[in-house]
C-alpha cells in the first residue's frame, strides 16, 4: 500500500513537470516571432496553427482554422501567386521530391497592406510516400527585406559612382585587394577576375613597394605619388589617396588612383623645353604670352612688337591692361572660369589705338604653378579682308538680282533653291507678293516630266549642258519653251543655270518673227505693211497670232517676252 501511495505521488509529480514544460512551451510560442503551423492535405484543412498569428497576420489562430487554405491564397499578393501555386500544387499531388522547402512570398495583412513572409517547410509522408501533411513555421520578414533592398540600392548606388569616376578605386585589405572599380582595371590593364585576391602590392615595381607598405602600415590617408606597374609591364606615375573603414567586420583600406602619366609628361615637356620653346616662340608668327591670371610671366618678340612695350614694360603691367576697355570684362571672365579654346576681343597698344585679336588659351603648369599660355593674332587684315569680301557679295548679289537672265539653284531632286527677280517674271511670279512656295519643285513647271529625267541624265555624265530646249508652263496654265544651260556643282551638290525664253524661236513662223522684229522697232502696223509688202490687215493677222502664240494681250508684255528672243549663242 505504501509502495502504491508512492507511485501515485511519483506519477502526479511527472504530471505536474509535463503542465508545467507544456505551460514554458506555450509561453515560448507566444513570445516568439514564428508561425507554428500544420497543414493536412488529406482534410485539406490546418491540424493547428499557433504562435506569432494575430501580430503577422491581423488573424486570430481560429480564424485562419475556419477560412482553410482558400482564403489564405486570395490572400497572396498578385505577382507571387503563380509561384505559389505552383509549390502548393506539387505538394497537393506529391510530385515534389524535397523532403524540405524555404518560401519568402507576400501575403495581405488584415488591414490592407502587404507583408513579405518566410515559411520553411517540413514536408510529411505516408508509407507509400504520398505527401501527407507539411509542418512549418512562418516569419514576417517586411523589416529584414526592406534593409536588404535599401542595402542594394545603396550598394548599386556606390557602384554608379565608382564606375562614373575618372579615378581607379580599389578596396584592399593589407594589401590584397577585394574589389575594384572599372577604371581601375582599364589604368592597370587587368580583368576584374584577375585582380579579386590579387596581392597589390605586385602593382608596383620593386623600388616603390617599401614606400606603399610603409603608408598601409602607418594608416596614411595622403596624397602621395608613386610609381605603379601594369600588367604588360610599363609603368606610370599615379597620386593615391586612402582612407580605412571596416568593411565585413574588417579592417581595411579604399584607395583612389589618379594616373599623372599627363600631368608629368605636360610637367618635363614644360622644364625640357625651356630652351627649345623660347627658339620656337620667337620663329612664331604669332604673339605668344605665359601669364598667371594676367600677371605677365613670359612673352615672345611677336609679342613686344605687336602691342610695342619693351619686355621689361610688359612685365610691369597687366596683361589687362593690353586688352581694349571694352573687351576687359570678358577676358578676365574667361580667366576665371579657366575657359580653354578661342575667342574674340579687342586688345590696345602702347599707343592707344584698339585692333581685333584671336586668343588661343590653353591651361598649364610650370614648376607646379597653374598658368595660361595664350597666343594671339592680329586680325586686322582678316577683318579688312572680310568686310571686302561681304562687300563683294553684296556687290554679286545685286547683279545676280536684277539681271535680265533669270538665274537659279535647284537641288537634284528639282527643289527650288534660290533664283534672281528674273526667274520670278519668267514665271508671271511677283517677287514682293507671292511667289514661289517655300519647297516649291521645279520638276511641276515639266509639261513633260520625262524632260526633266533628259536634263538630269544629260547633267550627271559631262557634267553640263547648253541650251537643254524644254517646253514649260507658268501657273496660269500658259505654255512656253525655254533653254536651260547649267552645270552640276558637286561640291554642295546642286544645279545651277540661266533660262532662256526661246518661245518666239519654237513657235513663230519666219514671217512672224520678222514682223515681230519690226514691232520692236516700234514701226506701226502700216509701216510694216510697207515695208513688207503686205495688206495692213495681214499684219494685223499676223500680230494678233503672235500675241496669242506668245500668251500676251498688249504690246508692253509682247516686248518684255520678246527680249530674249534667242539665248546667246543661238543662231
Amino acid at each position: 500500500m505504501e509502495e502504491f501511495c508512492k507511485n501515485c505521488r511519483d506519477i502526479a509529480k511527472e504530471k505536474e513537470v509535463v503542465k508545467k514544460q507544456g505551460e514554458d512551451f506555450a509561453e515560448i510560442i507566444h513570445h516568439a516571432r514564428d508561425i507554428l503551423y500544420r497543414f493536412n492535405f488529406v482534410s485539406n484543412k490546418y491540424d493547428y496553427i499557433c504562435g506569432h498569428v494575430e501580430q503577422t497576420t491581423g488573424l486570430t489562430p481560429q480564424e485562419i482554422m475556419h477560412a482553410g487554405m482558400d482564403f489564405r491564397l486570395e490572400l497572396l499578393h498578385p505577382e507571387d501567386k503563380a509561384e505559389f501555386m505552383r509549390v502548393y500544387e506539387g505538394l497537393a499531388n506529391s510530385t515534389i521530391e524535397e523532403n524540405e522547402l524555404y518560401l519568402e512570398y507576400r501575403t495581405r495583412h488584415k488591414d490592407g497592406h502587404y507583408i513579405h513572409r518566410s515559411d520553411n517547410l517540413k514536408i510529411i509522408r505516408d508509407e507509400n510516400n504520398q505527401i501527407i501533411a507539411i509542418a512549418g513555421t512562418a516569419r514576417d520578414i517586411t523589416n529584414h527585406h526592406q534593409t536588404e533592398q535599401q542595402l542594394i540600392s545603396s550598394e548599386q548606388r556606390y557602384k554608379r559612382l565608382a564606375e562614373a569616376t575618372f579615378e581607379g578605386i580599389a578596396i584592399h585589405e593589407q594589401g590584397r585587394l577585394m574589389d575594384v572599380n572599372p577604371q581601375f582595371c582599364k589604368m592597370f590593364g587587368y580583368e576584374r577576375d584577375e585582380l579579386i585576391g590579387f596581392d597589390g602590392f605586385k602593382l608596383a615595381p620593386p623600388e616603390s613597394i617599401p614606400q606603399i607598405k610603409e603608408h598601409v602600415a602607418n594608416g596614411f590617408e595622403g596624397p602621395y605619388e608613386v610609381v605603379c606597374l601594369r600588367k604588360d609591364g610599363s609603368t606610370f606615375p599615379v597620386e593615391v589617396r586612402a582612407k580605412g573603414f571596416r568593411f565585413d567586420g574588417k579592417e581595411v583600406r579604399v584607395a583612389t588612383f589618379c594616373d599623372l602619366t599627363e600631368r608629368t609628361k605636360l610637367l618635363q615637356e614644360i622644364a625640357d623645353s625651356e630652351v627649345r620653346y623660347k627658339r620656337l616662340s620667337e620663329a612664331s608668327f604669332e604673339a605668344i604670352a605665359i601669364h598667371d591670371q594676367g600677371n605677365i610671366i613670359d612673352v615672345n618678340q611677336q609679342y613686344i612688337d605687336l602691342f610695342g612695350y619693351t619686355l621689361d614694360e610688359v612685365k610691369q603691367i597687366s596683361g589687362l591692361d593690353m586688352i581694349a576697355p571694352q573687351s576687359r570684362d570678358k577676358v578676365a571672365e574667361m580667366m576665371a572660369t579657366g575657359f580653354q579654346g578661342i575667342y574674340e576681343v579687342f586688345a590696345m597698344k602702347k599707343d592707344g589705338s584698339t585692333f581685333p585679336i584671336k586668343i588661343q588659351v590653353r591651361q598649364s603648369v610650370l614648376n607646379g604653378r597653374p598658368i595660361r599660355i595664350a597666343a594671339l593674332r592680329d586680325l586686322t587684315i582678316e577683318k579688312q579682308n572680310q568686310q571686302k569680301l561681304a562687300e563683294s557679295e553684296n556687290k554679286y548679289r545685286q547683279l545676280y538680282e536684277n539681271a535680265n537672265v533669270a538665274l537659279f539653284r535647284t537641288a537634284l531632286d528639282g527643289t527650288l533653291l534660290d533664283c534672281n527677280r528674273a526667274t520670278w517674271d519668267f514665271f508671271d511670279r511677283h517677287f514682293d507678293g507671292q511667289g514661289f512656295p517655300e519647297g516649291y519643285s521645279v520638276v511641276d513647271a515639266y509639261v513633260d516630266p520625262n524632260q526633266r529625267l533628259e536634263f538630269i541624265q544629260a547633267l550627271q555624265e559631262k557634267g553640263y549642258v547648253k541650251h537643254f530646249e524644254v517646253q514649260l508652263k507658268r501657273p496660269n496654265g500658259n505654255l512656253f519653251w525655254a533653254a536651260i544651260s547649267a552645270t552640276l556643282n558637286k561640291q554642295q551638290n546642286c544645279i545651277e543655270g540661266a533660262l532662256y525664253d526661246i518661245t518666239i524661236k519654237k513657235v513663230l513662223t519666219k514671217t512672224e518673227k520678222e514682223i515681230l522684229a519690226l514691232l520692236m522697232e516700234g514701226k506701226t502696223n502700216k509701216e510694216i505693211a510697207f515695208q513688207t509688202g503686205r495688206s495692213i490687215r495681214t499684219v494685223e493677222d499676223h500680230r494678233a497670232h503672235i500675241m496669242q502664240k506668245m500668251g500676251v494681250d498688249n504690246l508692253v508684255d509682247l516686248t518684255k517676252k520678246a527680249i530674249s528672243f534667242e539665248p546667246p549663242g543661238e543662231k
